[in-house]
């Protein structure tokens, strides 16, 4: 279980690591994740595995590698050759460096990605292949694109307390024009005796 990049990374590495995160993780959640099992897959001599990293080889975007393309042997197929591949595959954004330079602590060494683009992960084969059973194929269980808690609640979150805020503004509007001096999102931080 790593903190942080392995000792013995280069920061060259470590922007590949960031440019494979970039591509694998949807999710802000997911970066320091995907980076985590990334580290603890290199650290047990483990293929990476990426399919991201063999579509970029390939020289194709936007969709995963089909079986055959998995067998295609590229410096950037990280099924057929171990480590990193040779260059970044994509320009990594700075929530993507800042993962690759500080991924979480995790026993993780596997993930899939479901409809909705959050990973789920594991930390043996048994668990991984169970997992892929059910999110890539939906007739066994999990819709392909499941809005769980950890998607919907803070988007439902967000979108009631700006509806909430849209709602006073109008009521304010209706009952005269008040000014809004200081009355930042529901105001937060005043109190009344």
């Amino acid at each position: 279980m790593l903190a942080g990049p392995p000792k013995g990374f280069t920061a060259y590495q470590v922007l590949v690591v960031a440019s494979i995160v970039e591509r694998e993780a949807r999710l802000a959640a997911d970066r320091p994740m995907v980076a985590g099992v990334l580290y603890n897959r290199l650290a047990r001599g483990m293929d990476l595995q990426v399919d991201a990293s063999v579509i970029y080889g390939l020289g194709v975007t936007d969709r995963a590698p089909t079986a055959d393309e998995l067998k295609h042997d590229t410096p950037y197929n990280t099924y057929l050759h171990p480590g990193l591949p040779p260059t970044p595959i994509s320009n990594p954004g700075l929530a993507s460096l800042e993962a690759a330079a500080h991924p979480a602590a995790s026993a993780y060494l596997f993930y899939v990605s479901d409809g909705c683009g959050h990973n789920h992960y594991s930390s043996t084969a048994a668990a991984h292949d169970a997992l892929v059973q059910h999110v890539l194929h939906p007739e066994h269980g999990l819709n392909q694109c499941q809005w769980d808690g950890r998607i919907a609640r803070p988007f439902l979150d967000f979108f009631a307390a700006g509806l909430a805020f849209l709602l006073k503004l109008l009521q304010r509007w209706h009952d005269g024009g008040q000014k809004l001096e200081n009355d930042r999102c529901g105001d937060v931080g005043h109190h009344t005796q």
